[in-house]
Protein backbone atom coordinates (compact mmCIF):
# COMPACT_ATOMS: atom_id res chain seq x y z
CA UNK A 1 0.00 0.00 0.00
CA UNK A 2 1.41 3.38 -0.98
CA UNK A 3 2.33 5.83 1.77
CA UNK A 4 -0.44 8.45 1.67
CA UNK A 5 1.12 10.78 4.22
CA UNK A 6 1.62 14.30 2.81
CA UNK A 7 5.24 15.42 2.35
CA UNK A 8 6.74 17.46 5.17
CA UNK A 9 6.51 21.14 4.26
CA UNK A 10 9.58 23.33 4.70
CA UNK A 11 9.17 26.17 7.16
CA UNK A 12 11.20 28.99 8.68
CA UNK A 13 13.07 27.71 11.74
CA UNK A 14 12.33 30.96 13.61
CA UNK A 15 8.78 32.08 12.80
CA UNK A 16 7.34 28.94 11.21
CA UNK A 17 6.30 30.56 7.93
CA UNK A 18 6.02 28.22 4.96
CA UNK A 19 6.56 28.87 1.26
CA UNK A 20 3.74 30.93 -0.26
CA UNK A 21 3.19 33.49 -2.98
CA UNK A 22 4.90 36.16 -0.89
CA UNK A 23 7.31 34.07 1.21
CA UNK A 24 10.40 32.24 0.01
CA UNK A 25 12.82 30.24 2.14
CA UNK A 26 16.60 30.03 1.99
CA UNK A 27 18.95 27.52 3.63
CA UNK A 28 21.51 28.52 6.24
CA UNK A 29 24.67 28.92 4.15
CA UNK A 30 26.86 27.22 6.78
CA UNK A 31 25.03 24.00 7.63
CA UNK A 32 22.85 23.86 4.48
CA UNK A 33 20.15 22.21 6.54
CA UNK A 34 17.96 24.81 8.29
CA UNK A 35 15.54 27.13 6.48
CA UNK A 36 14.75 30.82 7.11
CA UNK A 37 12.41 33.32 5.49
CA UNK A 38 14.60 36.36 6.19
CA UNK A 39 17.94 37.48 7.61
CA UNK A 40 16.04 38.92 10.56
CA UNK A 41 14.65 35.50 11.47
CA UNK A 42 18.07 33.90 11.00
CA UNK A 43 19.68 36.42 13.38
CA UNK A 44 16.91 35.93 15.94
CA UNK A 45 17.38 32.14 15.85
CA UNK A 46 21.19 32.12 15.86
CA UNK A 47 21.71 31.59 19.61
CA UNK A 48 19.52 28.48 19.43
CA UNK A 49 20.85 27.26 16.08
CA UNK A 50 24.56 27.97 16.64
CA UNK A 51 25.62 24.66 18.23
CA UNK A 52 23.83 22.40 15.74
CA UNK A 53 24.98 24.59 12.85
CA UNK A 54 28.63 24.35 13.92
CA UNK A 55 28.50 20.56 14.21
CA UNK A 56 26.80 20.15 10.83
CA UNK A 57 29.08 22.62 9.01
CA UNK A 58 32.18 20.87 10.39
CA UNK A 59 30.81 17.53 9.23
CA UNK A 60 30.20 19.02 5.78
CA UNK A 61 33.77 20.34 5.65
CA UNK A 62 35.21 16.94 6.64
CA UNK A 63 33.09 15.20 4.00
CA UNK A 64 34.19 17.62 1.27
CA UNK A 65 37.85 17.30 2.27
CA UNK A 66 37.60 13.51 2.26
CA UNK A 67 35.95 13.53 -1.15
CA UNK A 68 38.65 15.81 -2.57
CA UNK A 69 41.43 13.74 -1.01
CA UNK A 70 40.10 10.46 -2.37
CA UNK A 71 39.60 12.00 -5.82
CA UNK A 72 43.22 13.20 -5.79
CA UNK A 73 44.52 9.78 -4.78
CA UNK A 74 42.44 8.07 -7.48
CA UNK A 75 43.67 10.53 -10.12
CA UNK A 76 47.29 9.95 -9.12
CA UNK A 77 46.83 6.17 -9.30
CA UNK A 78 45.13 6.42 -12.70
CA UNK A 79 47.95 8.58 -14.05
CA UNK A 80 50.51 6.03 -12.88
CA UNK A 81 48.63 3.16 -14.54
CA UNK A 82 48.22 4.94 -17.87
CA UNK A 83 51.75 6.36 -18.20
CA UNK A 84 53.86 4.95 -21.04
CA UNK A 85 57.24 3.27 -20.43
CA UNK A 86 59.02 6.35 -21.78
CA UNK A 87 57.33 8.42 -19.07
CA UNK A 88 58.40 6.12 -16.25
CA UNK A 89 59.49 7.84 -13.08
CA UNK A 90 61.77 6.56 -10.31
CA UNK A 91 60.25 3.94 -8.04
CA UNK A 92 58.27 5.04 -5.01
CA UNK A 93 61.02 3.68 -2.78
CA UNK A 94 63.67 5.80 -4.51
CA UNK A 95 61.38 8.83 -4.53
CA UNK A 96 60.78 8.49 -0.80
CA UNK A 97 64.47 8.36 -0.05
CA UNK A 98 65.43 11.38 -2.17
CA UNK A 99 65.20 13.49 0.95
CA UNK A 100 67.29 16.38 -0.35
CA UNK A 101 64.22 17.65 -2.26
CA UNK A 102 62.10 17.88 0.89
CA UNK A 103 62.43 19.95 4.02
CA UNK A 104 62.19 17.97 7.25
CA UNK A 105 60.87 19.67 10.42
CA UNK A 106 60.87 23.40 11.02
CA UNK A 107 62.21 22.87 14.54
CA UNK A 108 62.95 20.17 17.09
CA UNK A 109 61.61 20.08 20.63
CA UNK A 110 63.68 19.60 23.76
CA UNK A 111 63.45 16.31 25.66
CA UNK A 112 60.94 14.60 23.34
CA UNK A 113 60.50 11.52 25.53
CA UNK A 114 59.53 13.71 28.47
CA UNK A 115 57.06 15.42 26.14
CA UNK A 116 55.66 12.01 25.20
CA UNK A 117 55.24 11.06 28.84
CA UNK A 118 53.28 14.27 29.48
CA UNK A 119 51.19 13.88 26.27
CA UNK A 120 52.64 17.11 24.82
CA UNK A 121 54.80 15.71 22.01
CA UNK A 122 52.94 17.76 19.37
CA UNK A 123 52.86 20.93 21.46
CA UNK A 124 55.18 23.85 20.71
CA UNK A 125 55.56 22.84 17.06
CA UNK A 126 54.60 24.61 13.84
CA UNK A 127 51.41 23.67 12.02
CA UNK A 128 53.39 22.01 9.23
CA UNK A 129 55.44 19.95 11.69
CA UNK A 130 52.29 18.75 13.47
CA UNK A 131 50.74 17.70 10.15
CA UNK A 132 53.89 15.79 9.13
CA UNK A 133 54.27 13.98 12.46
CA UNK A 134 50.61 12.94 12.51
CA UNK A 135 50.90 11.57 8.97
CA UNK A 136 54.24 9.82 9.44
CA UNK A 137 53.33 8.30 12.82
CA UNK A 138 50.24 6.90 11.07
CA UNK A 139 52.27 5.55 8.13
CA UNK A 140 54.82 3.89 10.42
CA UNK A 141 52.05 2.31 12.51
CA UNK A 142 50.39 0.95 9.35
CA UNK A 143 53.70 -0.66 8.37
CA UNK A 144 53.95 -2.22 11.84
CA UNK A 145 50.36 -3.46 11.76
CA UNK A 146 50.46 -5.00 8.31
CA UNK A 147 51.60 -8.48 9.50
CA UNK A 148 48.90 -8.40 12.20
CA UNK A 149 46.04 -7.13 10.02
CA UNK A 150 45.86 -9.11 6.78
CA UNK A 151 42.77 -7.26 5.52
CA UNK A 152 44.30 -3.79 5.92
CA UNK A 153 44.07 -1.62 2.81
CA UNK A 154 47.04 0.73 2.77
CA UNK A 155 47.16 4.30 1.41
CA UNK A 156 43.56 4.92 2.41
CA UNK A 157 42.88 8.58 3.16
CA UNK A 158 39.69 7.60 4.95
CA UNK A 159 41.67 5.40 7.34
CA UNK A 160 44.08 8.24 8.10
CA UNK A 161 40.99 10.33 8.85
CA UNK A 162 39.95 7.79 11.48
CA UNK A 163 43.44 7.93 13.03
CA UNK A 164 43.25 11.73 13.07
CA UNK A 165 39.81 11.76 14.71
CA UNK A 166 41.08 9.34 17.35
CA UNK A 167 43.93 11.75 18.12
CA UNK A 168 41.47 14.66 18.31
CA UNK A 169 39.39 12.82 20.92
CA UNK A 170 42.35 13.01 23.30
CA UNK A 171 42.63 16.78 23.60
CA UNK A 172 45.83 16.51 25.67
CA UNK A 173 47.71 15.13 22.66
CA UNK A 174 46.82 17.99 20.32
CA UNK A 175 48.20 21.56 20.42
CA UNK A 176 45.95 24.19 21.96
CA UNK A 177 45.47 25.86 18.57
CA UNK A 178 44.10 22.68 16.96
CA UNK A 179 40.55 22.88 15.59
CA UNK A 180 38.37 20.70 13.38
CA UNK A 181 39.26 23.06 10.51
CA UNK A 182 42.94 22.20 11.06
CA UNK A 183 41.94 18.55 10.84
CA UNK A 184 40.48 19.20 7.39
CA UNK A 185 43.68 20.99 6.32
CA UNK A 186 45.76 18.07 7.61
CA UNK A 187 43.67 15.63 5.55
CA UNK A 188 44.31 17.69 2.42
CA UNK A 189 48.03 17.92 3.25
CA UNK A 190 48.13 14.12 3.66
CA UNK A 191 46.61 13.54 0.22
CA UNK A 192 48.55 16.19 -1.68
CA UNK A 193 51.65 14.17 -2.56
CA UNK A 194 53.86 17.27 -2.79
CA UNK A 195 55.52 16.62 0.56
CA UNK A 196 57.50 13.59 1.74
CA UNK A 197 54.84 13.10 4.41
CA UNK A 198 51.87 11.85 2.40
CA UNK A 199 49.36 9.19 3.39
CA UNK A 200 49.13 7.83 -0.16
CA UNK A 201 52.68 6.39 -0.17
CA UNK A 202 53.91 3.68 2.20
CA UNK A 203 56.93 4.12 4.46
CA UNK A 204 59.37 1.83 6.26
CA UNK A 205 61.23 2.18 9.52
CA UNK A 206 64.45 2.72 7.58
CA UNK A 207 62.82 5.47 5.51
CA UNK A 208 61.89 7.34 8.70
CA UNK A 209 65.41 6.93 10.09
CA UNK A 210 66.97 8.28 6.90
CA UNK A 211 64.56 11.18 6.52
CA UNK A 212 64.45 12.50 10.08
CA UNK A 213 67.84 13.55 11.49
CA UNK A 214 66.55 13.41 15.08
CA UNK A 215 67.64 10.32 17.04
CA UNK A 216 65.01 7.70 17.89
CA UNK A 217 62.26 9.32 15.82
CA UNK A 218 60.77 5.92 14.95
CA UNK A 219 60.43 5.09 18.65
CA UNK A 220 58.88 8.49 19.34
CA UNK A 221 56.34 7.98 16.57
CA UNK A 222 55.45 4.48 17.73
CA UNK A 223 54.89 5.67 21.30
CA UNK A 224 52.74 8.55 20.05
CA UNK A 225 50.66 6.17 17.89
CA UNK A 226 50.12 4.01 20.99
CA UNK A 227 48.79 7.08 22.80
CA UNK A 228 46.44 7.81 19.89
CA UNK A 229 45.15 4.26 19.44
CA UNK A 230 45.30 3.06 23.03
CA UNK A 231 47.78 0.24 22.44
CA UNK A 232 50.80 -0.90 20.52
CA UNK A 233 51.11 -2.90 17.32
CA UNK A 234 50.57 -6.61 17.82
CA UNK A 235 49.75 -6.10 21.50
CA UNK A 236 53.15 -4.64 22.33
CA UNK A 237 53.49 -1.65 24.65
CA UNK A 238 56.49 0.57 24.01
CA UNK A 239 55.30 3.35 26.30
CA UNK A 240 56.39 1.37 29.34
CA UNK A 241 59.91 0.85 27.95
CA UNK A 242 61.05 4.45 27.52
CA UNK A 243 62.35 4.92 31.07
CA UNK A 244 65.97 4.62 29.94
CA UNK A 245 65.40 7.39 27.40
CA UNK A 246 63.88 9.64 30.06
CA UNK A 247 66.95 9.10 32.24
CA UNK A 248 69.26 9.68 29.30
CA UNK A 249 67.51 12.93 28.39
CA UNK A 250 67.99 14.24 31.90
CA UNK A 251 71.68 13.41 31.74
CA UNK A 252 71.98 14.37 28.05
CA UNK A 253 73.30 10.88 27.28
CA UNK A 254 71.02 9.97 24.39
CA UNK A 255 73.91 9.77 21.95
CA UNK A 256 75.31 6.84 23.97
CA UNK A 257 72.19 4.69 23.48
CA UNK A 258 72.33 2.55 20.31
CA UNK A 259 69.62 3.47 17.79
Amino acid sequence: MADERPPIEKSCNACGKTVSGTTSLKKCSRCELTWYCSQRCQKMDWKFHKEACTIKSQANAHAKALSKAIAGAVAAAAAALTSSPSDEKPSESNRRLATDKFEVLDNEIAMPFHQLRSNTWLHGRTERDVFKLLIDSYRLRVGDDRPHCKDFLYACIEDFGRYLRQAERNRELMPKWWTSEKGVECMLFASDGNDWSTAVVDVSERDIQRYYPELFMTLQMRVFAEQVLGGGSGGKNLTSTIEIYLIAEQGKLLTLIPR
